[in-house]
């Protein structure tokens, strides 16, 4: 059963949660139905198609290769706490109940990929150098998250998954 809370503060804070920001329209499906995993935010769009191209291109493997097709999470808390969009939702995900490959990596590093793109990256050394970078740091994780960053779940989300809602 999902508890809506009334502060941020009252989100669980242990390490095996991990933070989904979601509209506040979306609420009520995601509680039916869980979280998709293939639906994403426009504007990382082109981040994830050159994501996709260098793992091809290069063969990363043991990866979520499409991070498009991965529920993006923050980590801490912290990431989370300072919500000041009127529309916004925090969702808690219990990794516990998570049955799916769970990866960690830099959303520091993913954006300033993002932040650099151009139409051109397939011949954009930097860039495709970065993207590796970002790849070659990325791990496999447990189900018990130490660090910030990003956490990518290659997977829907289920709804008894999600345990706490702010809105």
């Amino acid at each position: 059963m999902t508890k809506f809370v009334n502060s941020v503060d009252e989100l669980p804070r242990d390490n095996n949660y991990v933070y989904h920001r979601t509209h506040q329209k979306n609420i009520s499906s995601i509680i039916s139905n869980g979280i998709d995993n293939t639906k994403q935010i426009k504007k990382w769009n082109k981040l994830n198609e050159f994501l996709t191209y260098v793992a091809t291109k290069y063969n990363i493997e043991n990866k979520p290769i499409n991070r498009a097709h991965c529920v993006f999470t923050y980590p801490r808390f912290a990431d989370v706490a300072n919500i000041n969009t009127k529309y916004t939702a925090v969702i808690a995900i219990n990794l516990n109940y998570v049955k799916a490959n769970i990866y960690r990596a830099s959303y520091h590093k993913a954006t300033k990929i993002n932040e650099k793109l151009d139409s051109n990256y397939e011949n954009n050394k930097t860039l495709i150098d970065m993207a590796l970078n970002y790849w070659n740091h990325m791990e496999k994780c447990s189900t018990q998250i130490n660090k910030g960053g990003e956490v990518l779940i290659d997977s829907k989300i289920d709804s008894k998954a999600i345990t706490h809602v702010y809105e």
